[in-house]
């Protein structure tokens, strides 16, 4: 970053309030004269200066030009746009790209978001959804199956879900509906890992030596239930997870739909045998496959 009185590379860099980013001896050094910025005029305090990297100031951004939602310009942060022209102050740069209405995000002419954000500017004319062009993705390579005009025309020839197709396009839950990856036309980015289970998601219970199934709970907080757990034990999450526990209260856990087994049961072949009587002889034999144990 570049500070903004000294403008050199900024050491040790502090934001102030106003979000501009200077030198933490030269801002300290202004602040004994004089309790406003040197660039915007703004009241700020050297005791309030900032320096945490992950905070908002420290964020890069990119302009959008309205028309197209093309990005045009992108910036290391909203105090080196400022820089590069003074005419735009940095708290409005980022009240913009913080900003969940596509009014707001518009600034000095253009469109505002922090660098990396999934959030999609909508070019003009662009209101409603259903009438946007969207992408069928293959979920493994990334290449593009299909473009259809809308989501409904989408869904039609798809089958998948409409529902499902949309939570994908807004980026939330996991990133697949009816097998694929969905994504606006224009947009590049890829899947996104499934997000982490939570108290909701059902659970399987299984016999910890055999690898047998035993019980099927609806959520991971009724399992703990009947087990006489507390809410907030994470045991059951563990082993689900892989997470260095092995079992909980004496029994193998994996979230619903998983093929995990107990790690002294992996690459362990199951075998079913017919017998006529319970200690006869073997009439005949079956080897399991894994997907089936």
């Amino acid at each position: 970053e570049t500070c903004g009185i000294c403008e050199s590379i900024a050491t040790r860099p502090r934001a102030t309030s106003c979000h501009h980013i200077f030198c933490k001896s030269c801002i300290r050094s202004h602040c004994r004269s004089t309790d406003m910025c040197p660039l915007c005029n703004v009241s700020i305090s050297s005791d309030r200066v900032k320096f945490d990297q992950d905070d908002v100031s420290f964020r890069g951004v990119e302009a959008l030009e309205p028309t197209t939602a093309k990005v045009i310009k992108t910036y290391s942060s909203a105090s080196a746009a400022s820089l590069e022209s003074p005419r735009l102050l940095p708290s409005l740069i980022i009240d913009a790209c913080q900003s969940r209405r596509r009014d707001d995000r518009e600034y000095r002419g253009l469109y505002w978001r922090f660098q990396g954000s999934k959030d999609r500017i909508l070019r003009a004319g662009e209101g409603i959804k259903e009438g946007i062009s969207i992408e069928q993705v293959n979920f493994e390579t990334g290449n593009v199956i299909a473009v259809f005009p809308s989501i409904r025309q989408a869904c039609e020839k798809t089958g998948a879900c409409r529902c499902s197709v949309k939570r994908v396009l807004e980026r939330q839950g996991k990133a697949t509906a009816g097998g694929f990856f969905w994504r606006f036309q224009g947009e590049t980015h890829g899947p996104w890992p499934d997000p982490e289970p939570t108290n909701l998601n059902p659970v399987e219970q299984l016999d910890f030596e055999t690898g047998d199934f035993l019980n099927s709970y609806a959520s991971l907080a009724e399992a703990k239930r009947a087990m006489g757990m507390r809410p907030n034990a994470g045991c059951i999450r563990d082993v689900c997870n892989g997470r260095g526990r092995a079992t909980a209260k004496g029994y193998f856990w994996r979230w619903k739909g998983s093929q995990r087994l107990p790690n002294h049961m992996m690459g362990v072949q199951k075998v079913l045998q017919i017998r006529k009587r319970r200690n006869g002889k073997v009439k005949r034999e079956f080897r399991l496959p894994n997907h089936m144990m």
